[in-house]
């Protein structure tokens, strides 16, 4: 793994680790507002990159739907995006006394997205007069076109990337468009209905109260978290611990267990991989009606169902990531990893192919292979738009979509050596050696004096953490080896003890952070998934760590500790 460092300035004190971990990350951004985020309801839509006349052209087909007590159905979709952003349309306009239902497609019966069998299934039901679609229907030009055929009014509300034809975004032959790629699928959402409520004078304003499902989502969802993302995702957290949905606050009690250690890490590992599990394994409706109940028994056996549903999905991913290694022997030299199975669960795909590019650096494709259609879900490093690398072959594809990193597909299974193929010769092509080197990227060298609760205090006031604002991490140089253990389920993990080999004078010494005697005795630090190491390292090594600072709450009592990230031996001199 290559070490890099975005600054080489080593910090003497706490104010100019400040500056470091700022100037690292923003650019041209008041720090004011970094720190001090606009709330979301003074949001404009120029922040939110969202076009002003089309909002009052869709407002006014959804107040005239009203006024008329037309058939409303939200489309959303089935990942914790999708989910919130039919949660927050559809509870606003029901409480507005709009006619409206939502609609979350199910994966295997539907397909992603907006497809003709979840329309047909839409339209087997009750034929609405309008189709409102939340976080999906950019790409779904045909399906669009097939549905408007129908007579049905649509509108589509979208953040991801539109097909692109001669360097021009297409876009669907519906109504009215709402897109933007600031945000992420349940804040557009909000966006819509937070200007319906204000156009409407609507009495009750349940943009505010749904703050928490735009936090869940823009953490879930993984978008960049500067801007107006950075102002969802932190009032949203702030709304989620005071959240009086009685689903989240079950799943809080039995997960993250204390209110105040809900943030962007806990959301991110222990709510959202729960409700995506819905998406994923079962049926995402679900996981929309766990959002939205009012009722303490109702939520509490749809919390269970979560928990369990999870639970499988964790248990498959293990046995089919072990029998995707197999494959993956056997084309390691490929610039792309491509594998497939009809084993393959189509729920779990993204997570495979996101576990093939942790462990070995390449654009990653996991497919279903089904006897009449394949979907297929892709991983990419960065500095490759794995979007734009898959339309290169568009015409051997079927509805190929997503974001830089992280798209999907569906072909002729009677395609796949033919994609395979054009994939790998591709991939030599554009994908160069030096764009596979995994690189772990420090902020600066942080001098042992500096390892103490002030910086991991200061560390914490970057929160919330994401694409775009990573945590934080810090080499640490010349240290020694005191104590290696493994830990946890068949010694899967690294407990270490470390002592600076320095006598931690280094720093100028001031009242900032800064200490000028005070010699460090040990770092405490932990190594998730690292517990191979410990037959490489034993006390008395010489080494440099890269890790992250943060405090550990156990029993009542809560310490430092540092996270490692990767390990190092000192070459002797």
């Amino acid at each position: 793994m290559k070490w890099s460092l975005k600054n080489k300035k080593i910090p003497k004190h706490i104010d100019e680790l400040k500056t470091i971990i700022f100037d690292n990350r923003v650019k041209k951004v008041d720090e004011k507002e970094f720190f001090n985020p606009t709330h979301p309801l003074e949001l404009s839509l120029k922040d939110v990159g969202i076009d002003e006349k089309n909002l009052k052209l869709v407002i006014k087909r959804i107040l005239k739907a009203k006024k008329n007590q037309e058939y409303i159905v939200i489309f959303g979709d089935y990942d914790a995006d999708g989910v919130c952003a039919t949660a927050i349309l559809w509870q606003t306009l029901y409480e507005m006394g709009c006619n409206v239902k939502p609609f979350i497609p199910h994966r295997k019966n539907h397909g992603y997205g907006v497809s003709v069998k979840a329309i047909d299934a839409i339209l087997a039901d009750k034929k609405p007069d309008l189709v409102i679609t939340v976080d999906n229907g950019i790409v779904a030009l045909e399906p669009i076109e097939y549905l408007k055929s129908k007579n049905v009014d649509v509108i589509i509300t979208d953040h991801h990337q539109p097909e692109m034809k001669d360097g021009k975004p297409i876009f669907p032959k519906a109504d009215y468009i709402l897109h933007t790629s600031k945000l992420c699928g349940a804040t557009v959402s909000w966006m819509l209905a937070r200007e319906i409520e204000a156009t409407d004078n609507s009495k009750k304003k349940l943009a505010t109260e749904s703050l928490d499902l735009c936090g869940l989502a823009t953490i879930a969802d993984q978008v960049k978290l500067l801007g107006a993302n950075r102002s969802f995702a932190k009032f949203g957290i702030e709304a989620m611990r005071k959240t009086k949905r009685v689903g989240l606050k079950l799943l809080f009690d039995k997960t993250i267990k204390d209110i105040a250690a809900i943030n962007s890490d806990t959301v991110g590992y222990a709510i959202a991989p729960r409700i995506n599990a819905m998406g994923r394994m079962g049926d995402g409706i679900v996981a929309l009606r766990f959002l939205c109940t009012k009722s303490k028994s109702q939520a509490e056996k749809l919390v269970d169902i979560l928990i369990e549903t999870n639970d499988e999905r964790k248990s498959l991913t293990y046995e089919l990531l072990n029998h995707a290694e197999k494959q993956i022997e056997l084309i390691k030299e490929e610039n792309i990893l491509i594998v497939h199975s009809e084993l393959y669960h189509e729920g779990i795909l993204g997570l495979i192919a996101g576990a093939m590019l942790e462990k070995h650096s390449k654009p990653s494709i996991a497919i279903s292979m089904g006897k009449k259609f394949a979907k297929a879900s892709v991983r990419s490093v960065p500095g490759v738009n794995i979007v734009e690398f898959l339309r290169t072959i568009r015409d051997d594809l079927i509805e190929v979509g997503g974001h830089p990193m992280a798209a999907g597909f569906g072909f002729d299974p009677n395609k796949l050596e033919k994609i395979k193929t054009r994939l790998f010769a591709l991939a030599k092509k554009e994908i160069s050696v030096e764009m596979l080197v995994k690189e772990i990227e420090s902020e600066c060298i942080l001098p042992p004096e500096l390892f103490n609760d002030m910086t991991a205090e200061l560390v914490e006031s970057f929160e919330p953490f994401g694409q775009g604002n990573r945590r934080p991490l810090f080499e640490f140089r010349d240290l020694e080896i005191i104590e290696i253990v493994s830990m946890g389920n068949e010694g899967g993990h690294l407990r270490i003890s470390l002592r600076s080999l320095g006598d931690g004078e280094s720093g100028n010494g001031d009242s900032k952070g800064g200490s000028s005697n005070a010699r460090l005795k040990s770092i405490k630090a932990i190594g998730w998934r690292m517990g191979s190491l410990v037959d490489e390292y034993e006390p008395g090594d010489k080494v440099s760590v890269i890790g992250s600072l943060e405090f550990n709450d156990w029993n009542g009592r809560k310490y430092l500790q540092l996270i490692l990230k990767d390990i190092k031996k000192q070459s002797k001199a």
